[in-house]
């Protein structure tokens, strides 16, 4: 259906007509690999599930190589520009979704019969109240950024080059934060299940402190690089100004960030999905009210980053709140606790 209806998913997005037969050419060649892509998260899920997060890893490096390859080879050497990148996209998702289902066979963490298996209602109704709640969260994220991407198309060719250089810096920072939620995911959910509940509670804030260093390094990285990084995305000047003139506004949220990933990690570890996708709902709400000001408003770039900043700000604030209120995927007191003392005669 996307590929079908590129053009119109493009114009809403605001390209210009100098953008959008580029934006279309690599939304099709993005769009190969979908299946694969969606494939190779639930495979993520799974070894993460089974605390293996050194096999997901190895395929990461190995489809990044990949895609390291490819992209000289196909943009410059056989001439296909956009549409090129979007291939050696496509390729390298698709060569990490085959290689850990071919793992998880080999792993016998998944066998062949079960595929063909076909699933009785009671055993994926669990997994579908899950996911239709886990949705609001991905969508609502996904409306948010995508909302952000056209209001910095909006503002003109150089805005939106500026905005997609410092998105992919924002994702390296994430990728890498991602890395202490799925911490958070595994270690808390293990100290829950074993009913550890002081062991969760000191692994959790531990864990909070260290997004929050991770966050205090990428201001520091930032920082130091905004004279020299933008010039490694692009020639032109213009879009070198501009991003360098967001780089501070990044920078100002990303101990937030820190806070973010790891509290994302814990309420998942405890499955409080819902509290989880409300705080996310209301916050992406609420950064796409401003979004919308700066749009009508035809404000700068830096105003397209307090407004996504919001957001960041807005879910720390929710569920920090929730981590000490009775929504607590952690609860504040071991199961003893509540036992009354033994009666001495």
């Amino acid at each position: 259906m996307l590929t079908l209806h590129a053009h119109a998913v493009v114009r809403f997005f605001g390209a210009n007509a100098a953008v959008a037969p580029l934006a279309v050419a690599y939304l099709r060649a993005r769009l190969i690999s979908a299946p694969a892509y969606l494939g190779a998260m639930v495979a993520n899920g799974a070894f993460r599930g089974f605390q293996d997060t050194k096999t997901p890893l190895a395929v990461g490096l190995l489809a990044n190589v990949m895609n390291l390859i490819l992209y000289p080879l196909l943009i410059y050497g056989a001439g296909m520009g956009v549409a090129g990148a979007g291939i050696a996209t496509a390729v390298g998702q698709i060569t990490a979704g085959a290689c850990l289902f071919v793992l998880l066979l080999r792993k016998r963490r998944l066998r062949l019969a079960d595929l063909l298996r076909r699933p009785r209602l009671l055993e994926i109704l669990p997994l579908l109240k899950t996911g239709a709640v886990l949705s609001v969260r991905t969508l609502s994220i996904f409306t948010t950024i995508s909302f952000a991407t056209a209001t910095a198309a909006k503002l003109g060719t150089v805005e939106v080059a500026a905005f997609e250089i410092g998105r992919q810096i924002f994702a390296l920072f994430a990728r890498l934060l991602d890395a202490i939620s799925v911490a958070a995911q595994s270690l808390v959910a293990l100290a829950l299940g074993q009913r550890n509940f002081k062991r969760a509670r000191l692994t959790a804030m531990r864990l909070l402190q260290v997004g929050v260093l991770m966050g205090c390094a990428f201001v520091a990285l930032l920082t130091l690089g905004a004279a020299g990084a933008p010039g490694l995305f692009s020639r032109d000047p213009a879009v070198i100004a501009a991003v360098r003139r967001t780089f501070p506004v990044m920078a100002l949220v990303q101990p937030i960030n820190g806070l973010v990933f790891v509290l994302d990690g814990i309420f998942t570890a405890g499955r409080k999905f819902g509290f989880l996708a409300g705080a996310i709902f209301l916050a992406c709400a609420a950064s796409s009210s401003a979004l919308l000001w700066v749009r009508t408003g035809g404000l700068s770039l830096q105003a397209v980053w307090l407004g996504l900043n919001l957001m960041m700000v807005l879910r720390a604030t929710f569920l920090m709140a929730g981590l000490f209120s009775r929504w607590t995927p952690v609860p504040q007191r071991d199961p003893d606790a509540d036992e009354p003392a033994p009666v001495v005669a």
